[in-house]
């Protein structure tokens, strides 16, 4: 077989078109405005659906239980991502824009025809900016420095963020303040990191805490105080145990220690928690840090 490598037909030429479509650029601001609307409406779709996640998070901490912890964070984030691509996706695919993009007149379009994208080039689209968001968002970067402002999931996707607005913004010039603004980036990226760094080190000194106090607990022998479970006893089968303690201790029958006690079981167990909160503030209040 011999292919011809010849000059095409005037039909083919025809048919090639030769420049792609012009695009207007939105103004950096914009886009960030997008951007911060849009973490909002996740936010509240979050807490939501996060809500039975969070609960347990905070239920673990009491617990002081290291290792579901860990587990319970990696997952928050990673449900937290894939509800955020799942968000992208679908306004891109549908309308084109995500809520915040069309507060501000934004489009996402297809680089070749300047359509809206179709639902892989969506998806891809939106994995792959939730991927530069996660490495520290440096790869947003490329805004300041890309001719069409395209960082990497736009040139993966082959597409382009367009303004339907009046004021177009132009491609940035290879100056000075290009520069100056990737820095004021990287140092913004820097001090999230340190505030970010600070709250994981208050979290693990938080439970390096509930652990001493787990191990206090244990080293006192049995979860469940022998006192309580001998009143219990008396006491109508409605009462719970944590009602009991703490009736005991009002009454000066039992100290702190068994209070301590049977707040631990209530936690372990998953079981009334609110009083199992009170009974350990009663059983911690001569502790002038509580």
């Amino acid at each position: 077989m011999v292919y011809d490598f010849s000059e095409p037909s005037a039909a083919v030429a025809e048919s090639s078109p030769t420049e792609r479509p012009q695009f207007k650029l939105p103004a950096l601001g914009d886009r960030l405005a997008a951007v911060v609307i849009d973490f909002g409406v996740l936010g509240l779709i979050s807490s939501l659906v996060l809500a039975p996640v969070t609960r347990q998070i905070y239920i673990t901490k009491q617990i002081g239980d290291r290792t579901d912890l860990a587990l319970l964070y990696v997952l928050s984030v990673f449900l937290f991502v894939l509800i955020g691509v799942a968000y992208q996706t679908f306004f891109i695919w549908k309308k084109g824009a995500t809520p915040g993009q069309r507060a501000f007149r934004i489009r996402v379009v297809n680089l070749w025809d300047g359509q809206k994208p179709a639902f892989m080039t969506a998806l891809t689209r939106s994995m792959f900016w939730w991927i530069d968001t996660l490495l520290c968002g440096l790869p947003h970067l490329a805004v300041f420095s890309n001719a069409q402002r395209r960082p990497m999931h736009d040139r993966l996707a082959d597409t382009i963020v367009t303004t339907i607005g009046s004021y177009t913004a132009q491609p940035p010039p290879n100056s000075a303040w290009i520069t100056a603004g990737k820095i004021a980036v990287v140092v913004g990226f820097v001090v999230l990191g340190g505030q970010f760094g600070y709250e994981l080190t208050t979290k693990y000194q938080q439970i390096e805490s509930f652990e001493n106090w787990q191990e206090d607990i244990q080293s006192l022998g049995a979860e469940e105080c022998d006192a309580v479970t001998e009143a219990k006893e008396a006491w109508p089968e409605d009462v719970s145990r944590l009602a009991v303690a703490m009736a005991l201790f009002s009454a000066d029958v039992v100290g702190s220690e068994c209070l301590e006690q049977e707040a631990y079981r209530s936690f372990k167990a998953n079981e009334e928690l609110d009083l199992a909160y009170l009974t350990r503030a009663f059983s911690r209040n001569e502790d002038a840090d509580l």
